[in-house]
Order: structure tokens, then C-alpha cells, then sequence
């Protein structure tokens, strides 16, 4: 009987150890787990954020809820639009450092422009990602189709499927590299000049009100003889100019008509001479700034075209929202982090107060955006240094059928420029940035320059490229620390000069 009751106190101890060292194993890994993405999120707070985050489940299994998640995809391209998860539900078995979706709510997205949107899926996306070695390793996401709409149930932006795979490792020197690769199927809503919009828009306006973008009314005025007030007259001339662009020349001799590049472009004038004529005084003239008011004015130079035709194509160039594209991704970023070894402290205590800078690389292996008019590949190499403001390295573009893409972005240039107010940048309002309309309309203007002159610039420097050939353009774009960018071993300064 004794033996017995040993027996019994023996397994009924061996249990209670068992369970006791079971309860310590998960709590220990529920705490690691929240660490370890409570650390992730503040690494990344510019990005991501969340209102509460929880790990639950004991005793069978791990589950991370997490409320009002916030996050934006850390690049320019995207960088307007805040994603927002009103709930998310992820489950992992307790021994398993997996975790799959298990249930979400609301989503919606926060554009700059359109505010508040919702996102309806098809089907449930398929989520998950790996916990391993202190980080978040592999990340992949699959749906099957979704669409933001506005209030009015507007489709704002779909794609038929979506598909995103990250991986997250470190080599032998400690160097964090994360690749990412991945296709969006059928885009309606997106396109070249959506990126524009999203990457260097705001850095275009801030160059019109820093002045260090110039844009001046006289030489239209003087050259169309205009006797209305400055600003009124250019305005209108500019969107006369741009509503010629729209129309179809069935001169079979047009080489945009034909969809064919020409293989002789007519070259602009230099600048600093258009400059003398239009200005007896060199000393009134902004030596550093690009002045888009030195370009050659079409209707009284003959060396550039009076009008640039728009080809024979499906009305998708007007109307971009019924093309829809596919996208292929396969990048990765290099991430090596560095400091000066002697200002190493001898006191351990101050390690973490040293001054980590980072260097990064961005290596593009392919990006594709093709749709029916045109196919545009990127692939190449940046490095963003801490002690340079944009990133050096070389990437090149290739676009074919290039006069349709050309052609598409002037017809979204006008519906821009015919809009009462464009957005703002993000974080600025009226009061302290643009302050009248002058900025704004400063702005149309430069756009209405670009439209106007794009066909004819890009001609003229896609032929610099000998990988350039009738409907396919090449565009070799590199740049050295602390220079200018270079397109085909031209100066963008001198590109954007030919406006």
C-alpha cells in the first residue's frame, strides 16, 4: 500500500514538474515572441505601427492578436498610402515557429489624395511568416483578387492576384539581407505617372518654391506676341500646345504615328544661347538653377517640331484605368551596418550610445510593368550611403514600344494640368506651403512643358543608346557620389534644360 502511494506522489510530482516546465516554456516563448515583434515594430515605427499587441493561447497553441495595425511599404512608389488592419488574428503551434492567418477585419487604405478607402477581397488572403533566430526570417502573402473602393463604391485601385515572398537573412560578415519577389496580376489604377506622383512629385513642387526649378512666362509671351496678362496668356498657350498633343496626324511620314522611333532626332538648341536672346543681362540669369524657361519654344524654332501627334492607339492611353498591367518584382536590399572603431568607449555601458551608420544596397535582379501598350524592365544597383542625400550606382531601362508609353503619360499630364488644385505634398497645407496659387500653377505649367517637349526629348536621348531600335528605347541611368544623375551619358540638368 505504501508502495503504491510513492508510487502515485512520484507520477503525480513528475506530472506537476511536467506541466510546471511546460507553463515556463511557453510563457517564456509567448515573451520572446512579443519581444521580439514589439522590437520589430519599433525598428521600423515610420513604417508600422499598432495600437495593442498580444500573444495568447495557452495551453495548445500561440496566438498573436494585434489591433489597429498601421503600416506603408517602405519605398517612394507606395509611399502615400497607409494600409490600415482593424484586427489580425495569426496562430502557431506552441513547438512550431510558424504562424499562419487565422482571422482579420476591416481593412482599409489612407491615400494622400483620396483619403480613406476601403479594401474588399475576393477570398481570405493567405498569410504567414517565420520567427527564428530573434527576427522575423520569411514572410509570403497570396490573395486571390481585391479591390479599394471609395465611399461611393468607386474602384479606386484591383488586381486579380496578388503574391509576396520576403526572406530575411544574415551572411557570414553579419550583413542583413532581405529579398523580396513577387507578381501582381491584371492592375487597374496604377501606372508610370502614378509612380511619378507618388516618388518625385513632392520633390518637384519643393524645387519650384526653393526657386531652384524656374519656371517664367516670357519667352511664350514674347514669341506668341500676347498682350493679356503674363501668367493668364502662358497658361492658355501651354494647354493649346497640350490639347495638340491628343490629335491624331494620319501623316503616314509621323514616326510616333507608326509606332517607330526616330532614328535621327532633331536636337534642341543649346539652352545658354535661347538664354541670351531672352535675356541681355547674364547676371539676371540663375547660373545653378534648371531654367525651364530657356526652352526652345516649338512654334519659332525649326529645329524642333511644331506639333507631336499622338499614334492610332486604343483609347486605354487616355483612359488609363481599363489597361491593366502586370507587375514582376525581384529585388533585394543589402543592409551592412558600420562604425568607427576608435570611438569605441572603454566603458561597456556607453557601446550602445556610438553612432551606428548604415549603408545600403538595393540590387533590382528584374522589375517588369507590362500591360498591353508597352513593357518596361528595370535592373541594377544603388547604394545609399549616410553621407550622400541620393543613391549612386547605375540601373537601366528598357521600354518597348516606347511611343505608346510616351503618348500615355502626355494624356495624363493634361488631365494633371486641368485639375483646380493639384495635391499637396504630404505633411504640408496650404497655409504654409503653397500659400496662393502661384506655386500651384507654377507647377501645371512645368508640366505642361514636359508633355509638350517629351516626345522629342526622349527620342533625342533614348538614340544616344545603341541599344535603342525602332520601338524599343534604352535608357543607361548612373550616378556618382555626390553628382548628377546621367541618362545615355547625358546630364539630367542638361535633360531637363531641353523643356
Amino acid at each position: 500500500m505504501n508502495i503504491k502511494k510513492d508510487l502515485i506522489i512520484k507520477i503525480a510530482i513528475g506530472v506537476f514538474a511536467l506541466i510546471f516546465g511546460y507553463s515556463v516554456f511557453w510563457f517564456f516563448k509567448a515573451g520572446q515572441i512579443e519581444k521580439q515583434l514589439n522590437k520589430f515594430i519599433s525598428d521600423n515605427s515610420t513604417n508600422i505601427s499598432v495600437a495593442e499587441l498580444s500573444v495568447t493561447g495557452f495551453p495548445v497553441a500561440q496566438k498573436i492578436s494585434i489591433t489597429d495595425l498601421k503600416f506603408s511599404i517602405p519605398t517612394p512608389l507606395f509611399n502615400k498610402k497607409q494600409v490600415l488592419v482593424k484586427n489580425l488574428v495569426v496562430k502557431s503551434s506552441v513547438f512550431g515557429g510558424e504562424f499562419a492567418l487565422s482571422s482579420f477585419g476591416q481593412v482599409s487604405v489612407s491615400d494622400i489624395e483620396k483619403g480613406s478607402m476601403s479594401v474588399e477581397f475576393s477570398k481570405d488572403p493567405e498569410i504567414s511568416f517565420t520567427i527564428a533566430n530573434g527576427a522575423i526570417e520569411k514572410f509570403n502573402y497570396q490573395d486571390m483578387g481585391y479591390r479599394i473602393v471609395d465611399n461611393d463604391k468607386t474602384t479606386y485601385y484591383s488586381a486579380s492576384k496578388s503574391q509576396i515572398n520576403i526572406l530575411n537573412t544574415f551572411d557570414e560578415q553579419l550583413k542583413n539581407i532581405i529579398k523580396i519577389t513577387g507578381n501582381i496580376n491584371d492592375i487597374e489604377g496604377y501606372t508610370v505617372m502614378s509612380a511619378y506622383k507618388s516618388s518625385l512629385e513632392k520633390k518637384i513642387i519643393e524645387g519650384i518654391k526653393t526657386e531652384e526649378i524656374v519656371i517664367g512666362s516670357s519667352p511664350v509671351q514674347e514669341n506668341l506676341d500676347v498682350k493679356h496678362d503674363s501668367k493668364k496668356s502662358n497658361e492658355n498657350s501651354l494647354d493649346q500646345k497640350l490639347a495638340n498633343q491628343t490629335q491624331p496626324n494620319p501623316s503616314p511620314n509621323n514616326p510616333v504615328q507608326n509606332g517607330q522611333a526616330n532614328p535621327n532626332p532633331q536636337v534642341a538648341p543649346d539652352n545658354s544661347t535661347q538664354a541670351k536672346n531672352n535675356n541681355s543681362n547674364p547676371s539676371q540669369q540663375p547660373s545653378s538653377n534648371l531654367q525651364a524657361n530657356q526652352a526652345p519654344n516649338p512654334e519659332t524654332n525649326p529645329n524642333v517640331p511644331t506639333t507631336i501627334s499622338a499614334q492610332n492607339v486604343p483609347s486605354a492611353i487616355s483612359d488609363s484605368n481599363i489597361v491593366k498591367s502586370n507587375v514582376i518584382i525581384d529585388v533585394e536590399y543589402q543592409i551592412s551596418a558600420s562604425s568607427d572603431s576608435a570611438q569605441v568607449p572603454s566603458d561597456p555601458s556607453q557601446v550602445k550610445e556610438i553612432a551606428i551608420q548604415s549603408s545600403k544596397v538595393f540590387k533590382v535582379n528584374n522589375i517588369e510593368f507590362s500591360n498591353p501598350l508597352y513593357k518596361l524592365s528595370v535592373n541594377g544597383q544603388l547604394t545609399i550611403l549616410p553621407d550622400d542625400n541620393l543613391p549612386s550606382g547605375g540601373i537601366s531601362v528598357k521600354v518597348e514600344n516606347i511611343d505608346n508609353l510616351v503618348n500615355q503619360i502626355i494624356n495624363q499630364i493634361g488631365i494633371v494640368t486641368t485639375q483646380n488644385k493639384v495635391a499637396l505634398p504630404e505633411g504640408q497645407s496650404a497655409e504654409n506651403n503653397l500659400g496662393d496659387s502661384s506655386i500651384n500653377e507654377s507647377y501645371k505649367n512645368f508640366l505642361r512643358r514636359i508633355a509638350i517637349n517629351l516626345a522629342s526629348v526622349n527620342r533625342e536621348i533614348a538614340s544616344k543608346n545603341p541599344v535603342t531600335k525602332e520601338i524599343i528605347a534604352q535608357y543607361d541611368i548612373r550616378r556618382e557620389k555626390n553628382l548628377d544623375f546621367i541618362i545615355n551619358e547625358v546630364s539630367i540638368h542638361e535633360i531637363l534644360g531641353k523643356f
